[in-house]
């Protein structure tokens, strides 16, 4: 099994590592089946041939991975896990990228709040964003600031405000 075709992504709010959905994706937009239930059942299928997917689960695997399967196919933009933040750190990896990323993970394990945090340090990545300027912070896919590094303070009202968290 080839490393590269792995995948994170979330069945519910928890996140799992997936293998083998790139060639099912691709395998699957090559037979341009259009019926979601077609589409759901075929995935997970695949999926099982490679991963364990617990038969109480089915349900929740053949929703998500549908989506997966349409940010793939560009019919969705990206996946919102429902009630989960989820927070951007751009920057390639400088003192005050770096700093940030401490923050906000402190912040998080300090207010009990539950989020997705990444630091994308990948250029072409960053670029996707459309910003020219790093350090940022994006939570929830909204930019909260570009080119500094803010205040601890200003970032745990932000996600505390994106949490729909008490002060």
């Amino acid at each position: 099994m080839e490393k590269h075709d792995q995948h994170m992504v979330y069945i519910g709010k928890s996140k799992v590592t997936l293998f083998g959905l790139g060639e099912t994706f691709e395998e699957l937009k090559k037979r341009n089946i259009t019926d979601e239930e077609e589409i759901k059942n075929f995935i997970l299928e695949r999926a099982k041939k490679k991963n364990y997917i617990p038969s109480s689960a089915e349900e929740d695997y053949k929703n998500s991975l549908l989506e997966e399967y349409k940010v793939f196919t560009g019919e969705l933009k990206e996946r919102k896990i429902e009630g989960l933040l989820e927070i951007r750190i751009l920057g390639p990896g400088c003192y005050e990228c770096d700093r940030m990323e401490e923050f906000v993970k402190t912040i998080l394990s300090e207010t009990g709040i539950a989020a997705d945090v990444e630091h994308v340090r990948d250029p072409g990545k960053i670029a996707e964003y459309g910003l020219v300027a790093t350090p940022a912070l994006v939570i929830n896919r909204k930019v909260k600031c570009i080119g500094r590094l803010p205040s601890k303070k200003d970032m745990e009202r932000w996600i505390r405000e994106a949490a729909g968290s008490p002060s």
